[in-house]
């Protein structure tokens, strides 16, 4: 409960706490921003997130509420969980306590073929502004022998790409030869060599790079997001509702003009009738 002195101190009209230098309440119709000052609650509205967590995965690929799902049944909680989608691929993950944040964030989750991206909690998170240009992407090796296919020496080879993150269990198990499967936060922002020449003391190998299941990167904004032809296609949208909006303009300009034309004409035309009258 706000006191009412303290109400009418800071304007506070039910919801909306004001400078007093604006003429009208939010809602109300006036030209320019209203200037809205809320610092003094800051630290009652952050405390009920303090606990939470922001994810993201590339939701183009899959469902929101398949991911929802999916993360859900990994995860072994104690208290509340509510993921809330934020777009752009963000969402929040709210929990109710430190034991359930830290669980989450130790953890390393796959979600469908895709490694939850996660960071603690931050007030005034706006996701058209967070584009970032690096991705979670499995790596293969293929033809590498199985000597190397080690943790240690697989994440030092790996570290000429990024950053390693895990190794694929199927490798570490030998269950599949023809590969070695690697997961590396790539930043695709720039160049990735298709080859790494090894050097070991029998001599040197030459060993093949494959990305596979690249999410959708624009070169032109250097963010994991979309491929620049879908910015094109945007861009060329945002133009076109922009000519469409002209285009009404004008032909609503022309019309007017008609309009008062065929009015002095038929007043013209009134005129002249007038005119024969009296002389009949």
């Amino acid at each position: 409960m706000i006191p009412r002195a303290f109400n009418e101190k800071l304007n506070y009209t039910g919801g909306y706490i004001y400078h007093a230098a604006t003429s009208a309440p939010p809602d109300s119709q006036q030209v320019g921003p209203a200037s809205f000052h809320i610092d003094i609650w800051t630290y009652l509205r952050c405390d009920v997130w303090k606990f939470s967590l922001i994810g993201r995965l590339d939701l183009l690929r899959l469902k929101f509420v398949d991911a929802v799902s999916n993360m859900k049944s990994q995860w072994k909680l104690v208290g509340q969980c509510k993921i809330i989608p934020l777009g752009k691929g963000f969402f929040t993950i709210k929990l109710d306590n430190k034991k359930d944040q830290s669980y989450i964030k130790a953890g390393l989750w796959e979600v469908f073929n895709q490694t939850l991206w996660i960071r603690n909690w931050i007030p005034d998170l706006r996701p058209e502004l967070h584009g970032t240009s690096s991705a979670m992407v499995w790596v293969h090796y293929p033809g590498l022998s199985l000597e190397y296919w080690d943790e240690q020496t697989l994440f030092t080879i790996s570290k000429a790409l990024r950053e390693p993150v895990k190794i694929d269990e199927a490798t570490l198990n030998f269950e599949n030869g023809l590969y070695a499967r690697v997961l590396i936060k790539i930043d695709l922002a720039k160049k990735i060599p298709n080859k790494l020449r090894i050097k070991t003391k029998f001599g040197g190998i030459m060993q093949s790079v494959l990305l596979t299941k690249l999410p959708k990167f624009c070169h032109h904004c250097k963010i994991v997001c979309h491929v620049q032809d879908e910015r094109r296609v945007k861009i060329s949208a945002e133009v076109e509702s922009s000519n469409n909006h002209v285009n009404k303009e004008l032909q609503h300009l022309i019309t007017s003009q008609l309009r008062r034309q065929m009015t002095k004409k038929k007043i013209q035309i009134l005129l002249q009738l007038q005119k024969l009258k009296r002389n009949k």
